[in-house]
């Protein structure tokens, strides 16, 4: 039975243990742990005890980290003591699920049961979503919870299975998300749209199309009809694999026979499918279609035509959207000023590019170390290291920490020039001075492909030598 069935029903709860044992030891632990009758806290009705009182009133502090620190600390304080933590220590558990302290409250879910203190049904669904974020996520843990559950009478809902479907398909363990799906309209307990959209959602990130769609068409016979949700993951899905016409095919469909009206999500992700594949003209006509229904474009759908307009090479289109953006009230954000600077980059346009950047600094959006780099690469092909070097100093005056790539764009560019004393006093700095990033293998590469140039062997073969002790080896390029 226990191969057969991934979510048994009421009657089948005396084999729940041992499916939680098969998939997981340390479930079948925990499940040994609260199953035991002789572990429920007999004095529930007592009157809490001080460190109780205090963990309790701790736990009412939402988003406090500090308050949460005490509490933990009150909390340990009460473990060591032997005091009763079933209250308190539902309230911290519940208290740090909803602070997104995942690890933080399983580890005090051992504790709880290492003390055999009841855990109530706030605690064991937070523990599934728990089940989400923990780094050892198993499938066991999830299962053991739900037994736990179901022993203890608790009637857990659809939204209970949806994490763990969830949790499923983030394993990639898709063949569970179905069976569990398809088996939860056997027991009573039928799926939601939100059931079938996480499972299709999961395929489509794990480019299982045909499943998906197979599932969503699974969906529609169950009459649990599609959402504009399940249409945008969908038609999404089509877009990034490339199959526009199948995207387009259901574009089509949900308007026609799901009575449905594509939002702005999905004229987003058809717009950047057409981009992709190239056919701007198609691409063009879907925001014009936008804009012709009343709808206001957002500056995702901005920054996804723009550049596209860019990776065509018609800058100067692009810079129309852009100002055409602007003028519709829609401000451009970092992206679109990197996709417009970098694309001026790639025709030559350096000079622009910096116009740009300055622009940028003037309406007081900040450039992201991407935006830099894009600057600092072009520069540096230039052979204007001396600017580029004075544009990391401009970052690091803005509070933006240049990372290994622009440093290893600066190598570059001193070896390119034979500046090979000064890089290799900046590959010094990586190595000692901790405000720089650390080299990699890049790194050392640029130096010694510039000494070799060089014809400065002995150099290059101690920076080899360097480079073995740093990072325990070299990579083919070396």
């Amino acid at each position: 039975d226990l191969r057969k069935s991934v979510f048994p029903d009421l009657l089948k709860m005396r084999f729940m243990t041992s499916a939680a044992a098969e998939l997981s030891r340390r479930g079948a632990l925990d499940a040994r742990y609260l199953l035991n009758p002789n572990h429920v806290n007999l004095n529930l009705t007592s009157p809490f005890s001080k460190s109780e009182t205090n963990l309790r009133s701790l736990c009412e502090c939402e988003n406090s980290n500090p308050q949460l620190k005490n509490a933990i600390s009150v909390f340990q304080q009460a473990v060591d003591s032997g005091g009763s933590l079933s209250f308190a220590g539902n309230n911290l558990m519940a208290a740090l699920v909803r602070s997104r302290n995942h690890e933080l409250a399983y580890s005090i879910y051992r504790k709880m049961l290492e003390t055999n203190s009841f855990i109530n049904f706030v605690s064991l669904s937070g523990l599934l979503e728990c089940f989400l974020h923990l780094s050892h996520r198993k499938t066991g843990f999830a299962v053991g919870v739900l037994a736990l559950m179901l022993k203890r009478g608790f009637a857990f809902k659809v939204y209970n299975l949806n994490i763990l479907l969830k949790g499923f398909c983030k394993n990639l363990e898709y063949g569970k998300a179905i069976s569990l799906l398809r088996e939860m309209r056997l027991n009573s307990l039928l799926p939601d749209v939100v059931s079938y959209n996480t499972v299709i959602r999961g395929l489509c990130k794990g480019k299982e199309l045909e499943k998906a769609m197979e599932l969503a068409n699974e969906m529609q016979a169950s009459e649990c009809y599609w959402s504009l949700v399940t249409c945008g993951i969908l038609i999404d899905a089509f877009c990034k694999a490339g199959k526009m016409e199948e995207a387009m095919g259901l574009l089509k469909e949900m308007r026609h026979r799901k009575g449905l009206e594509a939002d702005i999500v999905v004229y987003t992700s058809l717009i950047r499918g057409f981009c992709d594949c190239g056919d701007l003209d198609r691409a063009k006509a879907l925001f014009d279609e936008i804009l012709a229904k009343g709808d206001s474009p957002s500056a995702i759908t901005y920054n996804t035509l723009i550049r596209g307009i860019c990776n065509s090479g018609q800058l100067k289109e692009a810079s129309e959207m852009f100002h055409f953006m602007m003028e519709r009230g829609v401000r451009p954000n970092v992206y679109t000023y990197t996709v417009l600077i970098d694309g001026l980059c790639g025709v030559g346009k350096t000079k622009e590019a910096l116009q740009l950047l300055n622009l940028m600094l003037e309406n007081d959006e900040e450039p992201n170390v991407v935006t830099y780099n894009v600057i600092l690469n072009k520069l540096c092909k230039d052979g204007l290291v001396a600017d580029a070097l004075e544009v990391v100093e401009l970052m690091k005056k803005r509070g933006t920490r240049p990372d290994i790539i622009a440093y290893n764009i600066l190598l570059g560019g001193l070896c390119a020039k034979g500046e090979l004393d000064e890089a290799s006093k900046l590959l010094y700095l990586m190595l000692n001075d901790r405000s720089y990033a650390d080299p990699d293998v890049i790194s050392f590469n640029a130096l010694i492909n510039g000494l070799c140039k060089e014809n400065r062997l002995h150099q290059a073969l101690d920076t080899y030598d360097l480079l073995v002790e740093k990072l325990g080896g070299a990579d083919i390029v070396t």
